[in-house]
């Protein structure tokens, strides 16, 4: 029996420590967890310090935001500074790695229609069109000269490709059912995913760059109703049955602040992330060398 009590105490401890680096909660200790219990306390102390430092920078955020960590791949809406909703997110991957962005949410797009970027156009499906002219119909896109849909079948692969490509709207679309827009440089929003098998991952850096949300049509009927917008859930409801692209103008701007902090509070606990950019590695040598010497942060 106390041997029982005894895996039961290091079970339990096991789990928070995973809960403490935003892994999941199972108590098992695989390869990400075994990494992490390797790390020295001096390594923890440096990220929470640095980001420390960062949140005094930060000017004072809306009372009523989305708060978006991207190493800590949650999503956080607040009201009135209350937290009232978190979602797991998906961000970009490493060689498409979504940006810092301090903006408003001004839209939202129900049943939205995916505007292929010229990348993916280039670099993944032109040479798959090239090997099965059928591709682009098959998977469900449409092919635009200016506004007008062309005939997939009578276009040259092989040759100049100068048209739009856009996928229809529906569950299986890559913006899925629901995204949110806050117009950037960058063209970065928020938006659903077909692909729901990947929240369950630890670490969620799978996208072109863009910001994949679990349970978005959840988000949007309480933003909805916060803004008391006219488009209520019902309403929603129907777009989708009816599959009709619809824009919905929020009545009041929704902050939005994108960042990248390697520690953060959730529950009352710091909870520690993984640099999984390797954006903040100089400034902890930085500050690594900064308290080796002894002097400390004003």
């Amino acid at each position: 029996d106390s041997e029982n009590v005894s895996d039961s105490i290091i079970i339990s401890r096991v789990k928070d420590f995973q809960f403490e680096h935003g892994l999941n909660s199972d108590g098992v200790v695989g390869s990400k967890t075994a990494k992490l219990l390797s790390k020295s306390p001096f390594s923890y102390f440096l990220s929470a310090a640095l980001a420390l430092d960062k949140w005094r920078a930060k000017d004072i955020w809306s009372e009523n935001r989305i708060d978006i960590n991207i190493p800590g791949y949650k999503l956080r809406y607040f009201k009135n500074n209350e937290l009232v909703r978190m979602h797991k997110v998906i961000v970009g991957n490493v060689k498409a790695q979504t940006i810092e962005i301090l903006d408003s949410v001004e839209y939202i797009v129900v049943y939205p229609y995916w505007y292929v970027p010229r990348s993916i156009i280039n670099h993944e499906m032109l040479p798959k069109a090239r090997k099965d002219s059928t591709y682009f119909k098959r998977k469900g896109f449409e092919i635009l000269k200016g506004r007008s849909v062309v005939n997939s079948d009578n276009i040259d692969y092989n040759s100049s490709f100068r048209y739009t490509v856009r996928q229809k709207g529906g569950s299986s679309n890559a913006l899925g059912l629901v995204k949110f827009i806050f117009p950037n440089p960058s063209s970065i929003y928020l938006h659903d995913t077909p692909s729901k098998k990947l929240f369950n991952k630890e670490v969620r850096a799978f996208s072109h760059g863009c910001i994949r949300l679990q349970d978005p049509l959840d988000l949007a009927y309480v933003v909805l109703e916060d803004d008391q917008s006219n488009f209520n859930k019902e309403k929603v409801k129907s777009v989708i049955k009816n599959k009709q692209r619809t824009r919905v103008n929020l009545n009041n701007k929704l902050a939005i602040y994108v960042h990248y902090t390697l520690a953060s509070v959730i529950d009352s606990s710091i909870v520690f992330h993984e640099d999984i950019y390797g954006k903040e590695k100089e400034s902890l040598k930085v500050l690594k060398k900064i308290f080796q010497k002894g002097i400390l942060l004003q």
